[in-house]
């Protein structure tokens, strides 16, 4: 590698950047600023000093129509020492829509209330200044509060006590919430300075880039050194400029603060300017000083991450505008990170376990790890898991832009690249043949993803409206009939049976797919029972301990208290609810409709979308997961049986079981006897499953490859949006399953 010529570039952007008279601009005007910042109580008081009010209230008249004398003393007190005010007691209000007030008189009527103590009336023809209002304002305060300590015969001070806030102590045994108004308000800082960092890189990258590429000298440099060296010298150079800049930042800070203190001691606060210096290193929180270098130390490496791709990006754009459109992408991410870091981690709760471990990817960690750790909340196995990754991922990241930054760099052509950014091939041009087939393709798609995302927003709405009228209707029909938890059920079963049902049909009717023949013989669908039995029993007792390990609820009947009313029709309205009807309409929807549907595509990527479908519309993380790996077993058995008759029969044990120890609860004779039935049930299907496991489910390569058409599902808008209502509502049900 040509170091010296690296070295070069560098020096040479640097200086340019520097140099440049609109950077000086930009940090004359950093500097002014700061400095008013750190000084501005002394620039306050020479003006107040010197009479230079550039805000001087403008003269103005009020008349206090006061009878009863219950404000006009206390105005008279306010405006006193106020020049621009004049105060008129008059009799009467002159003043009405004929006959409207000059701009320069308010009219103050006052009366005595029973309820409110002062009643105030402010006439005047349009709105009044802020100063005016205030006086006002003050005036009726500080009078009813004498009405009240006359009234009640309380005396002030007493009553400014009710008036404060209350002496509240918080304490916060589950986390370290020290100084926690401070460090809050330190990492939000130092988000925000991260996120206009990051901003400043990317837009400077795109804009130099675009620019030596439109000019053609960048075709010069690349006859000295290489590519890889180019992209180097540039993302290093723009990374030291940065740098350089909040050096300079930091300079203006500390200027200020001199000059702050030289002020102080000249107005006769030497003692106690002289004491914070000479303790100024005990005063320092060591806890502050760690916080700040690991900021840095991040920062530093994600700047360099973030400029090597936006450089590549920038590499492929034909002109400043269309580099500037590529910093779209890497702003979404740097402002959606910024937003969850200011929101999710904060002194006053305990970051979640998935926090922990999504801290730790690259960019990520720059935003979470150190704002965890200014908060105590930060561990070191995290923190050099993070640092690691983020260290190692330079490299791997540097090697792929480099492929491509040469090829972008020197390709000026403006037809649309077929060529993608991470990919290893070419396409080639395309007969038009090729193009139909290639457009028809897209249109399938389009009409699979519109005809999911359509069912699913469906699903959603119809559960919301069919809520709302079943909720109205069915109380006062079943009242008296049945108890308010059985009627409850009854709606939910409703609700969730019409949804899917109406939802269903939609993808059938819109997107009809050909029935196919099943495939299930007697032996066969005996062991496809037995190995999913034995698969369930298995998720069962492997779950709840990574459950507990992350802090995830399962059991969500009770956090909803949805449990089983008096009587045997109560009972087994519940177990129809919980257990017969999800198993059929839940398996028509997500292996019937969505699995079938989603076959074009190929079966991997059918018995996954089904699954991903069947665990999100369970809205919560406890269930999800178990539905997730549940709906995975039964979109294979579906497949290979080319039928749904054994899982929803697999679907309905596993419910089956969970109400029946709802119906049974207390009883435990009954308890026992269901319990002793499923581990029989449970050795036996486990037999099976060693048996037959590998016949079974024996898969093909083929079988594992996703259809690379599944791609263009995401052109269509309507599923996009069912996608981000999904996730939104998942999100909020989780939320409040947390406040339950």
């Amino acid at each position: 590698m040509n170091t010296k010529k690296i070295k070069e570039i560098i020096k040479f952007d640097v200086g340019k950047s520097i140099q440049n008279k609109w950077f000086m601009i930009l940090n004359i005007v950093i500097f002014i600023s700061i400095l008013f910042t750190t000084n501005w109580s002394h620039i306050e008081k020479f003006l107040d000093e010197h009479n230079m009010n550039f805000t001087e209230m403008e003269d103005v008249t009020i008349q206090v129509l006061d009878n009863e004398n219950i404000l006009y003393d206390e105005l008279e007190k306010q405006t006193s020492e106020i020049e621009a005010i004049k105060l008129e007691k008059v009799t009467e209000n002159k003043y009405s829509k004929e006959n409207i007030p000059d701009d320069d008189i308010i009219l103050v009527e006052a009366v005595k209330d029973e309820t409110e103590l002062i009643k105030v009336k402010i006439i005047s023809k349009e709105g009044i200044s802020e100063e005016s209002y205030d006086v006002i304002y003050n005036s009726v305060k500080e009078s009813r509060n004498a009405l009240f300590t006359g009234k009640y015969n309380i005396t002030v001070e007493q009553l400014e006590v009710l008036s404060t806030e209350p002496a509240i102590e918080r304490v916060f045994l589950g986390v370290d919430a020290e100084n926690s108004e401070t460090k809050e308000l330190i990492k939000m800082v130092s988000v925000v300075l991260v996120y206009f960092v990051l901003i400043l890189v990317t837009s400077t990258i795109a804009n130099t880039i675009a620019q030596e590429k439109t000019s053609k000298s960048i075709e010069y440099v690349l006859t000295s050194v290489s590519a890889k060296e180019y992209l180097l010298a540039k993302v290093l150079g723009v990374t030291l400029t940065i740098l350089t800049q909040v050096l300079y930042t930091g300079i203006y800070y500390v200027i200020g603060n001199l000059i702050n203190s030289i002020l102080l001691m000249n107005s006769g606060m030497v003692q106690g300017v002289a004491t914070n210096s000479v303790n100024i290193a005990s005063t320092v929180d060591m806890d502050i000083i760690t916080y700040v270098l690991v900021m840095v130390a991040y920062l530093i490496f994600t700047v360099f991450l973030v400029g090597l791709v936006q450089a590549t990006l920038s590499s492929k754009t034909n002109s400043v505008s269309e580099a500037g459109n590529t910093t779209t992408l890497i702003l979404f991410v740097v402002i959606f990170l910024y937003f969850i870091s200011l929101g999710a981690i904060n002194p006053y709760t305990n970051v979640s376990p998935f926090m922990y471990v999504i801290s730790c990817l690259p960019i990520v960690s720059t935003f979470f790890v150190p704002a965890m750790m200014i908060i105590g909340q930060s561990t070191t196995l995290q923190i050099v898991i993070s640092f690691v990754l983020l260290i190692a991922s330079v490299p791997l990241v540097f090697n792929i832009c480099a492929k491509h930054f040469k090829n972008g760099i020197l390709d000026y052509t403006t037809k649309k690249k077929t060529k993608k950014l991470f990919g290893k091939k070419e396409e080639k041009e395309l007969t038009l043949k090729e193009k139909q087939e290639h457009e028809l393709k897209i249109k399938f798609a389009k009409k699979f993803s519109f005809a999911i995302g359509m069912a699913l927003i469906l699903f959603v709405f119809l559960q919301t409206v069919l809520e709302m009228i079943f909720s109205m209707i069915l109380p006062t029909v079943l009242k008296g009939v049945f108890d308010d938890n059985t009627i409850l059920i009854i709606t939910t079963g409703l609700v969730s049976t019409l949804s899917m049902i109406i939802s269903m049909w939609f993808i059938k009717a819109y997107d009809p797919q050909e029935k196919g023949k099943s495939n299930i013989t007697g032996k066969s669908a005996f062991n496809y029972i037995g190995v999913g039995i034995a698969l369930m029993g298995l998720c069962q007792l492997v779950l709840p301990f990574i459950y507990k390990l992350f802090g995830i609820d399962y059991n969500i009947l009770e956090s909803f208290e949805v449990l089983p009313g008096e009587g045997f029709v109560s009972g087994l309205i519940f177990f129809i609810v919980l257990a017969v009807l999800p198993a059929i309409f839940e398996e028509l929807f997500c292996r019937k409709a969505i699995l079938n549907s989603a076959k074009r595509y190929g079966n991997a990527f059918a018995v996954v979308f089904s699954a991903l479908v069947f665990a999100i519309i369970h809205m919560n993380f406890g269930q999800a997961i178990f539905a997730f790996i549940i709906g995975l077993i039964f979109g294979v058995i579906a497949v290979k049986t080319n039928s749904i008759k054994i899982t929803v029969l697999l679907h309905f044990l596993n419910n089956a079981y969970a109400a029946l120890l709802s119906i049974f609860e207390g009883n435990q004779i009954a308890l026992g006897i269901i319990n002793n039935i499923v581990i029989a049930l449970l050795i036996f299907s486990f037999i099976i499953l060693v048996k037959n496991v590998q016949n079974i489910f024996k898969i093909k390569k083929e079988d594992l490859k996703f259809n690379p058409d599944c791609k263009y599902i995401f052109r269509d808008y309507t599923f996009i949006l069912a996608v981000i209502l999904l996730i939104v509502m998942f999100a909020a049900t989780e939320n409040i399953l947390k406040l339950l």
